[in-house]
């Protein structure tokens, strides 16, 4: 009877689990904003991105990079006389680029107090106004969108963040289109690269340098060792016809004085 108890228990607990995780994707799909941009690489899409943060504080937002993905986060303290807060606002931008298409994904919740307990999906008007902005770097938009709207401080801080700020020519992303853009390598094909680098390297052209250089070496030392014999030879020589000179010079003298 007792296992059937904790059986019966056991599928209670895996079936609140399941939902839990079925509510939370729920509702994190439902708090994002997809939209497709025809033939627009997504290196480009991430460089305009990156600006529009840069443009409203460069030093407000921690811009974390990835492959596939952008972490940008801000935090800020809310204080008044009696009552102090924090807000730790975070931006999730991925993007998939396939087929001629680049598929961007912005999701942004806020974190009160560092608490994940309290963390809440803010309005999807801030993705529109932050793609609305991308669009304008990547010349597809015309109009830098004003921050004279009723929109959180997540962008629009008139207090810590540059609300007036727009951007210049230089600011405009270049070479937006795909096949504009080098084509990004997988980590696999990166790695191959490298081990045949290390390969050709080693084998072809560091062995054979070494061992070119040996024999080289090797070719040199015989040379000079035979150049050595000969001159001792020749040394040799040279002390013998003296010796035989001295020897005969003495006895000449040695005969003339008997």
């Amino acid at each position: 009877m007792i296992k059937y108890f904790y059986i019966f228990i056991f599928f209670i607990f895996v079936g609140c689990s399941s939902t839990t995780k079925s509510i939370n994707t729920s509702e994190y799909e439902k708090n994002t904003t997809t939209k497709v941009y025809e033939d627009i690489s997504k290196d480009a899409i991430f460089e305009a991105a990156k600006k529009v943060f840069i443009l409203l504080g460069k030093e407000q937002f921690r811009i974390d990079s990835y492959r596939n993905n952008l972490e940008v986060q801000k935090t800020k303290l809310n204080h008044f006389p009696f009552y102090a807060y924090t807000t730790n606002d975070i931006w999730n931008i991925s993007i998939e680029e396939e087929d001629g298409k680049s598929i961007v994904k912005i999701n942004l919740k806020r974190i009160k107090d560092f608490d994940k307990e309290t963390s809440e999906y803010l309005s999807k008007d801030l993705h529109k106004f932050l793609l609305e902005r991308i669009d304008y770097l990547l010349g597809l938009n015309n109009k830098w969108n004003s921050c004279m709207v009723s929109l959180d401080d997540a962008l629009c801080d008139g207090i810590d963040l540059n609300t007036t700020n727009s951007p210049t020519k230089d600011d405009l992303v270049t070479n937006i289109l795909i096949s504009q853009r080098k084509a990004s390598k997988s980590l696999s094909e990166i790695e191959d690269d490298i081990l045949a680098d290390d390969i050709v390297f080693t084998l072809e052209d560091s062995n054979n340098d070494i061992l070119e250089k040996q024999n080289g070496n090797l070719e040199d030392t015989q040379e000079s060792l035979e150049a050595e014999d000969a001159l001792d030879k020749k040394i040799q020589e040279l002390d013998d016809i003296v010796n035989t000179n001295i020897d005969k010079t003495l006895d000449r003298i040695k005969t003339e004085n008997e």
